[in-house]
Formats: C-alpha cells, structure tokens, sequence
C-alpha cells in the first residue's frame, strides 16, 4: 500500500510537471507585480521609520504639544514612538486574519487586490498627516499600513503557488522574500537626510511607496 501510494505521488509530480515544464515571463512578471503589493511595503515600513526617527519624533512631539497644550517627556515620547512603531504588527495581525476570511470567499487574486486598495489609502495618508499637522493622522496612517501589508503577504504566498508551475515554485515563491528586503533597503535609502529624511521632505517618503500599488 505505501509502494503504491508513493507511486502515485511520484506519479502526479511528473504529470504536473510535464503539462507545465517552462517558467514562463508572464508567470515572472505577475509575480513580481504581486510582491509589489505585499512584500515590497512589508519591508519598507519596517525600515522608513529608522532613518526618519528623529524628524517624526519631532513631528509627532510639536504637533501633540500644540493641540493638546502637554509638554510630553522624553521617556513619554519613546513611549508613544514605540507604540506607534509597533502598531504595524498590530495592523499587519489583524489584516492576516482578515485575509484567511477573504481568501476562503473571494481567493487570492481578489485579495491582493484589495490589499493594495487599502495601502494606495494608507501610504499617503502619512504625507498627508505632515500637511494637516495632524498626528493622529499619521498613527491611522500607520495602523492602516499594518493591515495592508499583513492582507498583502498573506494573500500573495497563496497566489504565487498557484501560478507558478511546481518544478520553479520554490523560486516563485522566494519572491515575497526577495521584495521584503528591497523594500526594506530601498527605504532605508529614500529615509537618509541628504534624500527625504528631513523636516521638509519626509512626506514624499510615502508618497513614493503608494507608487507600486
């Protein structure tokens, strides 16, 4: 009975194999369009805070100051740019749980697309918080990102299985890794002072990531 059932998943390998032999580019560029929408921000809004975080402190401090008249403390200030910081996973958890909801209903083509829908909201909104002096905005904007970014990774490890062909799905499916850490060296790069990390410039940072959605 095992010698049998062995056969026959031997079996079903090669079949599969063989209707679908060649790694074609149109399963390569779908998949790095779908990467785009997961991975990519995943990375990126990992690292965009690190080089940035002294001119959103500085942001996020003068802006609470000057709406709520309190003068925050240092230790109150890392408290608050911690919780800020760790609301993307907060986000990226609960949009990994709304996505197993949605793959279940809709699949995974469906669900990348929703959750580029919610990050081409959510990036912007943290450019658009600078505009309006508005903090609150900035920490929605975060939340958010986090819940898009978890939709993303979620829905795209089941799409590129299903595109890619079995003799390259381990290469396929590297992908959302790979894009992970572009996005987060790309922001990395886009955060250093001498390019938007500063004062004046920073909101561009996010306008840039809404790019790829």
């Amino acid at each position: 009975m095992k010698v049998h059932a062995a056969d026959s998943t031997c079996n079903f390998v090669r079949n599969e194999k063989a209707v679908n032999p060649r790694l074609t580019v149109r399963v390569v560029v779908t998949a790095i369009l779908a990467v785009l929408g997961g991975g990519f921000h995943f990375g990126f809004q990992i690292s965009i805070i690190n080089p940035m975080a002294e001119v959103l402190q500085s942001f996020l401090l003068d802006n609470f100051q000057r709406r709520y008249s309190m003068a925050l403390t240092q230790s109150d200030l890392s408290l608050v740019w911690s919780t800020i910081a760790g609301s993307l996973f907060i986000g990226a958890a609960f949009g990994a749980f709304l996505m197993s909801k949605i793959l279940e209903l809709r699949g995974p083509k469906s669900g990348i697309l929703y959750s580029a829908m919610v990050l081409f909201i959510s990036a912007p909104l943290s450019g658009i918080s600078h505009l309006l002096s508005s903090p609150e905005l900035f920490v929605l904007s975060r939340l958010l990102s986090g819940i898009g970014v978890g939709m993303g990774t979620t829905a795209q490890g089941v799409f590129l299985a299903e595109i890619s062909p079995v003799a390259y799905r381990g290469v396929i499916s590297s992908f959302g890794g790979f894009s992970t850490n572009i996005g987060f060296i790309f922001a990395s790069a886009l955060g250093l002072p001498t390019v938007l990390g500063n004062k004046t410039a920073w909101p561009y940072a996010f306008y840039v990531e809404a790019t790829p959605c």
